[in-house]
């Protein structure tokens, strides 16, 4: 311990720092004892394709991040870890974390599906996920794989633009094997910056027949006001507001998992409440907490019938309720906004795989009474209904080539398009022993949610009643990709170029027109009002110097904008995105980095302790306020540490002492309100982890 300590002080001293949130992989998995081979192991995923195969061979540009990284680079959440994939980077916004990819964002996460253990996560009647579903919750993490780019060809809806796909532990994972035994880990977590503390305890058994993981997690958290800076506030005044409502009351997730041979049952259950303090105005003596529920249930079946044909199945109940209250002091009135899912859904693939092709077959169907309400605004429900068929073969017979080709019907309604078909297409190849090239087609649709396909009509702050628009078309987006790789014994070098379209892009209008609706005026609200491309350049490097020591680093570049200057409704101009949208001249979109990087190295110090530092940075146009002093293009910076101590008291004891950003950078994101203040203070914690 005395060198653990010595070496904590020498960086404490040496850089001033402190950080933020992250969790491990289990104490059996001791990382400092690994071989220089199963620590550059090729990655093996299963989202993109439906089956296990390479990433480098999958049909999709694919990063996959196991436990063991995880707990070698100290991620302490789930919006940590997608800081540090290439081209992602997370944004802030007055209600939610965004996630941004490849130079693009929107006010709602919808657009990427989230995936656990198979079950999707996403709300079809609010925002897709947010704060909930990406902070904390990596304790129990097995891997993620993340998708940058369309997938809905296998995955149907809001694969827009990528999948998130979290797996959490086996029961084996715990225990170390399939043999009859059990174990318990615990683990407590105190981040001082936030007084943020989280208490996450987990029960695994295992056999040869039957696993079973029970897992409970406690979180609470304190969180410093940021500054909001109201859109036509011509001082440019701020206004406090907690960052990204990431101050938490006492909440709970409590998830479980049983194996019995074939079959499995996940259940979850979640409870988050957190201040939510949204009133921008200033106008009245406000106060504000949303909570939300989170339950789901899903049987899954996955027998193999013959020697080369195998059955996927499951069916599950969701049901996802998110309410939020603002309680107007001065005038002794209260409001109520609520999003609620609740319905049931199934899907059936059968897979037939030889040594040369590997053929798929499935049909998915969902219905979801869904539920959107407004005091003074709107209450709509519908009952949401979803039928898709889709196939995919994955052949390899040709020496060196694989051919990918698939496809997928969809029928959904009442919310967007009805039919949707979405196709894709690979073709790879092999050129030397440790190289290849590989050329990628995908497909994505994101039907509007339940909020933004809206239409109702409404009372405004005149008195004056309208009708109010929403998007009536799904998003849709088309993806051509060139990936190459290089794989030596201790070096992995990847380049991705890529090429996107986004159409009838949902947007934030606020434009009344000059038609009417039963006698009421139109105003467009969410709708369908541009295109958007996409193009670009994704690095990866990985670079094993030795056992202990590893350097990686990845960049991206990403040309994101809007293909015409002026939104369009019905073949009238209705404003200009210069003026409006956030943007320049240059079209470009805000508040996506436009650049992303990351470098970092890995470094087994001592034997029972290990170093990961990390320089996280982004340029793009970041802020373009129109009173601010702050530069259309701009240019943050963060440093992250963590160090890890193994088994140094006793075996199967960690202890995580770690900092987040060191430099203590601030930064101003454009939000459907104004622009938010970010990253405000430099943080540091403690994390202490036992497996009995």
């Amino acid at each position: 311990m005395k060198k653990c300590a010595l070496f904590l002080g020498v960086l404490l001293l040496g850089y001033n720092a402190s950080a933020q949130q992250v969790e491990h992989t289990s104490s059996s998995e001791n990382l400092l004892q690994m071989s220089l081979e199963d620590l550059t192991q090729i990655h093996v995923g299963s989202v993109a394709n439906r089956y296990q195969t390479q990433d480098s061979k999958s049909a999709a540009s694919v990063s996959v991040i196991t436990a063991q990284e995880i707990a070698r680079h100290g991620y302490k959440t789930l919006q940590e870890l997608l800081d540090r994939v290439v081209g992602f980077d997370t944004a802030y916004h007055i209600f939610r974390p965004l996630v941004s990819n490849r130079g693009f964002r929107q006010d709602v996460n919808s657009n990427y599906l989230l995936l656990v253990d198979g079950h999707r996560i996403n709300e079809n009647s609010g925002f897709g996920f947010g704060v909930l579903q990406i902070y904390p919750m990596i304790d129990n993490i097995a891997k993620v794989e993340i998708i940058r780019g369309p997938s809905s060809t296998l995955w149907g809806g809001s694969a827009l633009n990528g999948i998130i796909s979290i797996t959490t532990k086996q029961a084996k994972d715990y225990s170390g094997s399939d043999r009859e035994s059990g174990s318990f880990e615990g683990s407590v977590d105190y981040e001082i910056e936030d007084k943020r503390g989280i208490i996450n305890a987990t029960y695994a058994k295992s056999s040869k027949d039957y696993g079973f993981v029970f897992s409970a997690l406690y979180f609470d958290s304190d969180s410093d006001y940021t500054r909001l800076y109201a859109y036509g506030n011509t001082d440019a005044t701020p206004y406090p507001n907690y960052q990204a409502n990431y101050n938490f009351y006492p909440s709970y997730k409590i998830y479980s998992s049983l194996r019995y041979k074939d079959m499995k049952i996940n259940l979850s259950h979640t409870r988050y409440k957190h201040s939510d303090n949204m009133d921008i105005s200033q106008k009245y003596d406000t106060e504000g907490y949303r909570k939300i529920q989170n339950d789901w249930i899903e049987l899954i079946y996955t027998p193999k019938l013959t020697d080369t044909i195998s059955l996927e199945s499951r069916v599950f109940y969701d049901y996802k309720y998110d309410t939020l209250t603002k309680i107007y002091q001065d005038i002794g009135s209260d409001e109520e906004q609520r999003y609620k899912d609740e319905g049931v859904g199934g899907e059936v693939i059968l897979h037939q795989d030889t040594d040369s092709y590997h053929l798929l077959g499935g049909v998915f169907a969902q219905s979801m009474a869904l539920d959107s309400k407004m005091d003074g605004y709107y209450n709509q429900h519908a009952n949401d209904k979803i039928v898709a068929a889709f196939a995919e073969i994955n052949y390899m017979g040709f020496e060196d080539w694989i051919f990918t080709l698939g496809a997928r019907v969809e029928y959904g309604e009442p919310r967007g398009d009805r039919h949707t078909f979405m196709p894709r297409f690979m073709l790879y190849r092999a050129i030397t022993e440790n190289g290849y090239i590989k050329y990628m087609y995908n497909t994505g649709s994101l039907r509007p949610t339940l909020l933004t396909s809206r239409g109702y009509t409404y009372t405004a702050s005149d008195s004056k009643e309208y009708y109010a628009q929403g998007a009536q078309k799904s998003q849709t987006s088309s993806s051509h990709s060139i990936e190459t790789g290089y794989k030596l014994n201790n070096i992995k070098l990847t380049a991705t170029f890529f090429y996107n379209n986004i159409k009838n892009l949902v947007l934030w209008g606020d434009r009344a027109l000059a038609g009417t609706k039963d006698g009421v005026p139109v105003q467009l609200w969410e709708t369908n009002l541009v295109d958007i491309t996409q193009k670009g350049i994704e690095l990866q490097a990985n670079w094993h110097i030795s056992k202990e020591i590893n350097f990686y680093a990845n960049y991206s570049y990403a040309d994101t904008k809007y293909d015409d200057e002026w939104v369009e409704y019905e073949g009238k101009k209705l404003f200009s995105l210069v003026d409006y949208l956030y943007t320049d001249d240059s079209k470009v979109m805000a508040g996506a980095p436009q650049q992303v990087w990351n470098v970092g190295y890995d470094w087994d110090v001592f034997t029972h302790i290990s170093w990961n530092f990390n320089y996280h940075g982004r340029y793009g146009v970041l802020s373009i306020y129109p009173n601010s002093s702050w530069k259309k293009f701009g240019f943050e910076h963060f440093f992250d540490t963590n160090i890890r101590c193994v088994d140094l008291f006793a075996k199967n004891l960690e202890i995580d002492l770690y900092m987040k950003n060191i430099t203590n950078n601030d930064g101003r994101f454009p939000t459907g309100y104004g622009e938010v203040q970010t990253q405000i203070a430099r943080q540091s914690g403690l994390k202490l982890k036992y497996a009995f």
